[in-house]
């Protein structure tokens, strides 16, 4: 059976977790550890997913835009500002060839928000 969508995020979300602990100056990590933290985290960003989306459905769009997310992340009380130094010192990974292929619907395909706009977003808060 070919990995799903949720195999593929639930893969890269135990990656940026043991980088978190990298960074916290951390060497060794269990792996029901990892498994555990990469829970917390997909929970959380589904939660912060489902806050966009209620902005988004509020101001009577179909479609979500950058500032839904900002205004979630305010809402949250999320430190922009410390997600942004943080960034400056964090080594970036290219994730590159290594992406491993899974199934999507077609719905999937269709992100509204990029990266680059949300991060342009960032700068732009502070």
């Amino acid at each position: 059976m070919p990995p799903t969508s949720y195999d593929f995020a639930i893969h890269y979300l135990e990656i940026v977790i043991k980088r978190l602990i990298e960074d916290q100056g951390f060497h060794f990590i269990s792996r029901g550890a990892i498994k555990k933290l990469a829970g917390i985290l997909r929970g959380i960003l589904e939660k912060y997913g489902e806050s966009t989306r209620l902005f988004m459905e509020h101001a009577g769009r179909t479609k979500p835009i950058v500032e839904d997310a900002v205004a979630v992340l305010k809402l949250k009380k999320v430190n922009i500002r410390e997600i942004r130094d943080y960034a400056k010192h964090a080594t970036p990974e290219m994730v590159g060839i290594n992406v491993k292929l899974f199934q999507c619907s077609l719905f999937s395909k269709r992100l509204p928000i990029s990266i680059p706009k949300l991060y342009l977003a960032f700068q732009e808060m502070s």
